[in-house]
């Protein structure tokens, strides 16, 4: 039997949107799925949707209080999903090509040493802009097979990293406690950890859409919460440390390359967020903290922000 795939769908208040979360992960013609949907104690109407379906491959549960998002992908993780390997889809997500989870366990049944598949997604912001993005910078053929200490390395150069389009294997997922710092990067950092215990696998291809709107968790995070997402670089820095895979050289321009990375990141959408303030003040933090990063990208940053200060003007 062809190893079993738990696609997991955290939701919370997202009636207007979990129908193409489960529709897209039940039209998978992967033969061996479970879809399952963890409700974190909506107060809308998910429920009265959720019942609509009668799939003997979908999974309801609702917890008694509300977790929150990071908790609630744990309990997914950890406690509902009985497949080895395993894909988080956002509840206000969808997938958009019905063969990826085939064509990613292919890969798989075929190469014992992957620890996880990533592919490409289309990104859709809240003015309606869209852009599709593989995983990787570039690709030669269709799929790529790398080592997962390689791509640990490069990952800040040359990954694109879509949560909703990466299945991974969920026991190692379990080992290197996924999801424990419940900031926004811990997907990233958490799948950072796993590629340290084998190869990666790279899918050219779209396979799902990536809302980004106000309600969404990406954009309506703290200040504080974006300092953090940040520092727990250090984490993983640790952790690769521990496993003596890597020089002190290559570990420390790793772990600049990383803070250099989030910090655009974060930044971009502040910047779609119009919280200019809120870049000035991370800045300070971390010209304190990581001076090698403002020195990087300040250039850019300040090039932004006098043009955002000019229309604000203008207007």
């Amino acid at each position: 039997m062809l190893p079993k795939v738990s696609i997991m769908i955290p939701t919370y208040n997202q009636s207007r949107y979990i129908s193409d979360a489960i529709e897209s992960a039940l039209a998978q013609d992967y033969s061996n799925i479970e879809v399952i949907v963890s409700d974190d104690c909506s107060t809308d109407d998910t429920v009265e949707v959720i019942r609509r379906y009668r799939d003997s491959r979908l999974k309801y549960f609702r917890n008694e209080r509300n977790l929150g998002k990071h908790q609630n992908y744990r309990r997914l993780l950890y406690e509902y999903a009985t497949g080895q390997w395993c894909i988080m889809l956002d509840g206000d997500d969808y997938f958009v090509n019905k063969s990826f989870i085939k064509s990613a366990m292919d890969l798989v049944v075929s190469n014992k040493n992957i620890v996880a598949c990533l592919a490409g997604a289309k990104v859709v912001l809240p003015s309606g802009f869209s852009r599709g993005r593989w995983p990787l910078r570039s690709f030669k053929n269709e799929y790529s097979i790398q080592k997962g200490r390689e791509i640990f390395l490069s990952w800040y150069k040359k990954v694109f990293f879509f949560h909703g389009a990466t299945l991974y294997k969920r026991d190692l997922a379990i080992s290197v406690d996924f999801y424990k710092h419940g900031v926004i990067g811990d997907d990233t950092v958490s799948l950072l950890k796993l590629i340290l215990h084998g190869d990666v696998a790279f899918l050219k291809k779209i396979v799902y859409v990536w809302r980004l709107h106000k309600t969404n968790i990406s954009l309506a995070t703290a200040l504080d919460k974006r300092f953090e997402n940040i520092t727990i670089v250090e984490d993983v820095y640790n952790y690769a440390q521990s496993l003596n895979l890597f020089s002190y050289k290559e570990l420390e321009k790793w772990k600049k390359g990383m803070i250099t990375k989030l910090t655009k990141d974060t930044i971009n959408i502040m910047r779609i967020q119009k919280k200019y303030v809120s870049i000035l003040i991370l800045f300070k933090f971390l010209f304190k903290e990581y001076p090698f990063t403002t020195i990087r990208i300040s250039g850019s940053v300040i090039k932004s922000l006098g043009y955002h200060l000019y229309r604000l003007i203008k207007k």
